[in-house]
């Protein structure tokens, strides 16, 4: 059984450090504790708050073997790597933290998931599915897929905690509700940890503040020179009228190639500035709510399930209807008719025999850039493409991917 030795804090305060070891627990909310003095902590850092909340011994089962992830003692029946499956699956022990860990650092590698919850094989405690685009252009197998997990728990930091605080802050709810929620997520850890977390928190928003002052000022720059660029166009163009007027050789040329040269440093310039402005914008919105993707995730997966069970998404629809989508009421409307075989405009997809596209453009909130298209399967089941359509050479593209992919392992 899992063991590890830890400090006792007080309100913050060093309180006591235990001489033994004692048994990792796990937690009702999925987290580790241990136990201290007939009650049960919520563990961090190696530490516990004896002033924050407490759970009954009973509630806390000891942590098993294949829960405690530790990359020295890696046992490959604690994992397992479903690929021969569209959208594969990847199978896993361990606690709350180890997946939210997992599913931040996929973000940051730009693997798509397209669900993560517990698992319904009993031997695992979580599945997490992966889309079949990110296996094929990442070449994922079950290897890379552990060595990700345990990356992820060796990064880990307060980084979980402060994307629920931010999900929560971005609901529309009322302030009093928010307050409540967030003081729940505070009770959970120790007093300092709980600081760490604020102040991580000030510090980004402060560096948003500064990137968002750097990108005004990047803008500014960017109009001077745009001005200094015109007045030397003027400038050029001035020197041309003399060249066409026959002015002396080599006053003229003298002129003109230093007009070039500045005018062409100046270009140079302002693309740096618009490529600084772009990456700028970029990293203020780097940052995605894990935890928000993974609950709105998870709950495509369970309507689908539930509400068209004969309809199989394909082509990372889920991560499209995430990110695209405001509204899904349109949307869900016509996946439905397809779900029950009603009456449906459609067209056939030029150059496909069995691929079929949904004559009608479908609202995402804000403009009717949505597209659906399909597929029947013989086994009564529904193939289905969510899209949002950029432009027609985009589309075109899509429609090439699509018809020259293999779809035999949908079940």
């Amino acid at each position: 059984m899992p063991y590890i030795k830890f400090t006792v804090l007080k309100k913050g305060k060093l309180f006591s450090k235990p001489p033994f070891a004692r048994q990792i627990r796990k937690l009702p909310d999925g987290n580790k504790g241990v136990a201290f003095r007939g009650k049960v902590f919520s563990l961090f850092n190696n530490s516990i708050d004896v002033s924050k909340n407490s759970y009954q011994l009973d509630d806390c089962p000891i942590l098993s073997p294949k829960q405690h992830l530790e990359k020295d003692n890696i046992s490959d029946e604690n994992f397992f790597f479903l690929d021969s499956e569209y959208n594969p699956k990847f199978y896993f022990n361990g606690l709350k933290n180890d997946l939210n860990a997992f599913l931040f650092l996929l973000e940051k590698k730009k693997i798509d998931y397209l669900s993560a919850d517990i698992s319904e094989n009993e031997k695992f405690d979580f599945v997490v599915k992966i889309s079949e685009e990110s296996k094929i252009d990442k070449n994922l197998n079950k290897k890379k897929l552990i060595d990700i997990l345990f990356e992820s728990i060796e990064t880990f930091s307060s980084k979980s905690f402060q994307n629920e605080i931010k999900f929560i802050l971005k609901q529309d709810i009322d302030s009093s509700i928010k307050k409540q929620k967030i003081q729940e997520i505070l009770n959970q850890y120790p007093d300092l940890l709980a600081q760490d977390i604020i102040f991580d928190l000030f510090n980004q928003t402060e560096q948003i503040d500064n990137k968002e002052n750097i990108i005004e000022k990047q803008k500014k720059n960017i109009l001077n020179l745009k001005h200094q660029l015109d007045i030397k166009n003027n400038d050029l163009k001035a020197f041309e009228e003399l060249f066409q007027n026959k002015a002396e050789d080599e006053y003229k040329f003298s002129k003109i190639s230093e007009q070039s040269e500045y005018i062409i440093e100046l270009e140079k310039n302002l693309n740096f500035l618009h490529n600084e402005n772009n990456n700028l914008k970029k990293d203020k919105e780097f940052f995605i709510n894990t935890d928000s993707k993974k609950r709105f995730l998870n709950l495509i997966s369970e309507t689908f399930n539930a509400l068209f069970p004969r309809i199989r998404l394909v082509f990372k629809s889920e991560i499209i209807i995430f990110e695209k989508y405001k509204s899904v009421l349109t949307l869900f409307k016509i996946l439905r008719k397809i779900e029950n075989k009603e009456d449906l405009r459609f067209k056939k997809i030029r150059t496909s025999k069995n691929w079929f596209e949904v004559d009608d453009h479908i609202t995402t909130g804000d403009e009717k850039k949505g597209r659906v298209y399909f597929s029947p399967t013989k086994n009564d089941l529904v193939l289905v493409v969510v899209d949002f359509k950029h432009n027609n050479k985009d589309q075109i593209l899509k429609f090439e991917k699509i018809i020259s992919s293999n779809f035999d392992n949908i079940k």
